[in-house]
């Protein structure tokens, strides 16, 4: 503690200074109102992470800085960057590569590395468990299935270097339908090493299709993949919002896969080891409008069996109101080989828009959210179906794309709020109709769908 306050004094007492203290010039020019940082620096302040700057311990966003009077507060908010949560910890980042040169001579570096070097050999664990409930109903012939999942999650980080990390995950199901039955597994999801050098991170071993995200989604999600069971090697620069990612990885799908259309009747399109070249970039063009794009090849199953992805995709996330309490999140895109996949004609394109209000944090009881969404699927859009996306045990995301990537258009709504530190609780209702009726091709006269949904998240 008195290593923090005495490198925070420091930095505020060396930014105070105007002489000679650094040799160019031009780094004392005014950082601009309207620039990005001081929206991030309000947001930190709402958050806790920075108190006591400025006249009478307040952040005055309207006052002219320097870029080292910044680069101080920044070092304010790094001495509590452990206790920040997801959405902090990225304005820091941005803020930290900003404002690095800055920080580098006030001396914030060094800090920051005998930081890390006191954490060499620390494991952290955590476990993460989920208990989800769904019942889907078919509203044209009145058929209804419940499927329930209790999973759960050992999750353990180490750090090996200044510059190298260990990574791992023990995850096993418990899944009940009514059609299925019950079915237990285990396995190692993750386990991998990080390498950092300069502004890349390397990833090596098992992993999620995109650990640059912390809900590990491509884009903003409307392409369905998994959090794990990936191998292969990826990498990634910047922070969630503002990030270049790319992997080649490979995963093994099992025969007897359950198709877009709830049966196997297609599973050998699916099944086997097949290699996937992956791409994901996100960038804030503005303070409150995120932009991102992604590409995903599927090189297909080295049996000789085709690929079913060659998929493009650009999305947006916008927010505003007061305090950006408002966030609409879309997305746009198109499988070329969505034909191939669903067995029948299909352009393979697909779009989703969700309307959020307010913003549900695990470390914080009492949040909440409320958010609305549409969807339009076209057949074989993403193949891969599925409601597998813990999103980490930091950052739960909202379910509603699982299952419902494909062949389908409507509304879902959802409830989620925080009723205990590290619990997460979503209440969800879907009301779906097919883009396509394939019963014709699938035997399934499936053509309306009603679907209502609990999840409950713990982890510590």
């Amino acid at each position: 503690m008195k290593k923090k306050i005495v490198v925070t004094l420091l930095a505020l007492f060396i930014a105070g200074f105007t002489g000679n203290s650094f040799a160019a010039p031009s780094a004392y020019s005014d950082v601009p109102k309207e620039h990005w940082a001081y929206q991030s620096i309000t947001k930190l302040v709402k958050a806790g992470i920075i108190e006591g700057y400025g006249d009478n311990g307040t952040f005055n966003g309207n006052k002219t800085l320097t870029r080292y009077e910044m680069a101080a507060i920044v070092a304010n908010a790094m001495t509590k960057e452990e206790k920040a949560d997801a959405a902090a910890k990225a304005e820091i980042e941005k803020l930290k590569a900003e404002f690095g040169t800055e920080l580098d001579k006030l001396g914030v570096r060094m800090g920051a590395v005998e930081k890390k070097v006191d954490k060499l050999g620390n494991i952290e664990f955590h476990v993460w468990t989920r208990y989800l409930t769904d019942t889907e109903r078919d509203v044209k012939s009145g058929n209804s299935t419940t499927n329930t999942q209790i999973r759960y999650g050992l999750m353990m980080k180490s750090q090996l270097d200044e510059n190298a990390w260990a990574f791992s995950k023990i995850g096993t199901t418990d899944t009940t339908s009514e059609s299925q039955g019950s079915t237990n597994t285990i396995s190692i999801q993750q386990a991998y090493v990080r390498l950092k050098y300069g502004d890349w991170n390397f990833n090596i071993g098992r992993q999620g299709d995109n650990v640059s995200h912390p809900a590990n989604f491509i884009n903003t999600g409307m392409l369905w993949m998994s959090s794990s069971n990936w191998d292969g090697v990826s990498a990634f620069t910047g922070s969630a919002d503002n990030h270049l990612y790319g992997g080649i990885l490979e995963r093994t799908f099992p025969g007897g896969i359950t198709d877009v259309y709830g049966n196997s009747s297609n599973s050998t399109r699916y099944t086997g080891l097949r290699k996937f070249y992956i791409m994901d970039t996100a960038r804030d063009l503005t303070p409150n409008f995120n932009l991102r794009a992604a590409y995903v090849k599927d090189t297909g199953v080295r049996n000789g069996s085709q690929s079913v992805i060659d998929f493009k995709s650009i999305g947006s996330i916008y927010k505003f109101g007061k305090n950006n309490n408002l966030k609409l999140t879309s997305e746009i895109g198109k499988n070329s080989r969505a034909a191939y996949a669903a067995g029948i004609a299909s352009d393979g394109k697909g779009w989703i828009t969700d309307l959020q209000y307010g913003q549900t944090n695990s470390q914080k009881r009492g949040s909440w959210d409320v958010h609305v969404d549409y969807r339009h699927m076209n057949p074989g859009m993403s193949p891969f179906g599925g409601w597998e996306n813990p999103g980490g045990p930091y950052n739960p995301t909202y379910q509603g794309l699982g299952n419902n990537c494909s062949n389908v258009q409507g509304i879902g709504l959802y409830y989620e709020f925080v009723p205990a530190k590290n619990v997460w609780v979503q209440l969800s209702a879907y009301n779906f109709k097919t883009v396509v009726d394939t019963s014709a091709s699938t035997g399934l006269s499936q053509k309306y769908r009603q679907s209502y949904r609990l999840i409950v998240d713990t982890f510590f």
